[in-house]
């Protein structure tokens, strides 16, 4: 017996596709497990974008309580359920010693080559970063062409010596420039020559590990 939606069904290369009754797009579905459900199901897309809910999401509501779809925007879970969530949750770890492929990564490095940052964009993710962590923005942080500028006038201030052990830069070890008070706590002194100090990288993870920065 052919299937009673035969007619709607669409082959693509992912397999057997039903279009949304709101906006035609195909959607990749079981066509052995698939009912007349499925011609009034909506895509996710349209139930985000605020479309209403079809006539058989509204029934069920009707009927059982249950929202589905647009119908379900703004419920808040009960403090039972989120109980059992957490119990189910407990103890797993589905990223746990994943690993990608080869293959995997050669993709995203092919993908992300070439691709540029906009100021737009870092200006979105700082504001997230700073959202998050409780932090506020410093609109006068200095650049990285700035730093770099400040650490060359400490290094030639100081021979690029070690000021704590002596070691003088070769070409197998390097120094650093390490600010003395730091910049994100004290960014008034970020640029400051007199509170940056060169150290050796040895001393400087010694400084960092027993004293942090002030």
């Amino acid at each position: 017996m052919p299937h009673p939606l035969l007619h709607l069904w669409t082959l693509t290369p992912e397999g057997w596709a039903f279009p949304c009754p709101t906006c035609g797009k195909l959607r990749v579905y079981d066509r052995k497990r698939a009912t007349k459900v499925v011609a009034e199901r909506q895509c996710g897309s349209c139930a985000q974008a605020g479309h209403p809910a079809s006539e058989r999401q509204k029934k069920v509501a009707a009927e059982t309580g249950r929202k589905t779809g647009p119908l379900n925007k703004g419920r808040k879970r009960s403090e039972e359920t989120k109980a059992k969530m957490r119990k189910a949750r407990a103890g797993k770890k589905p990223a746990l010693g994943m690993k990608h492929t080869d293959q995997w990564k050669a993709g995203q490095s092919a993908r992300s080559m070439g691709h540029v940052v906009t100021a737009k964009t870092r200006k979105k993710i700082s504001l997230a970063h700073h959202r998050r962590y409780g932090t506020v923005p410093n609109p006068n942080k200095p650049t990285q062409k700035e730093l770099g500028r400040w650490a060359y006038e400490v290094l030639k201030r100081d021979h690029a010596t070690c000021q704590i052990c002596g070691f003088v830069k070769d070409k197998r070890k390097s120094v650093v420039a390490h600010h003395v008070f730091s910049k994100s706590k004290h960014p008034a002194l970020a640029l400051s020559v007199n509170n940056g100090i060169t150290l050796c990288v040895p001393c400087h993870k010694e400084e960092h590990r027993l004293n942090g920065q002030v």
